[in-house]
């Protein structure tokens, strides 16, 4: 009887063990994070048309503003959001978020009409 409660004692801890060991993560878990990191790495870039932009409307783009620009991104990737407009406060940006660039820039919105967007994030 000893042997037999011993025998049934061992199977459970390896059961426990196996269960422990293919322990499932959330779907694309690890994707998510290295996405993340990646993204971290990147940056912002400006097309040359945006970078005209910015210059002809007097766009500051001090730490704040692409603070904000480069955290829209990120949630925009995460809704997988593909070109949005991003909306920092005071200036307006659509982006291409594959390649984390700002195609263009406007310091306004009052009178505009945006085409060929997916979304809006509001920082």
């Amino acid at each position: 009887m000893s042997n037999s409660i011993e025998m049934l004692r061992i199977r459970s801890l390896q059961e426990s063990a196996v269960k422990q060991k293919t322990k499932v993560h959330p779907e694309g878990q690890f994707q998510k994070v290295l996405d993340q990191s990646v993204r971290k790495n990147q940056g912002v870039k400006f097309s040359k048309h945006a970078s005209e932009r910015i210059q002809e409307r007097n766009i500051n783009l001090d730490q704040e503003e692409m603070g904000k620009i480069e955290e829209a991104l990120d949630i925009a990737s995460e809704k997988g959001m593909k070109t949005p407009v991003i909306v920092t406060g005071n200036f307006v940006y659509i982006a291409n978020v594959s390649s984390r660039t700002i195609v263009t820039a406007m310091d306004s919105m009052k009178g505009k009409v945006f085409t060929n967007v997916d979304g809006v994030v509001n920082r």
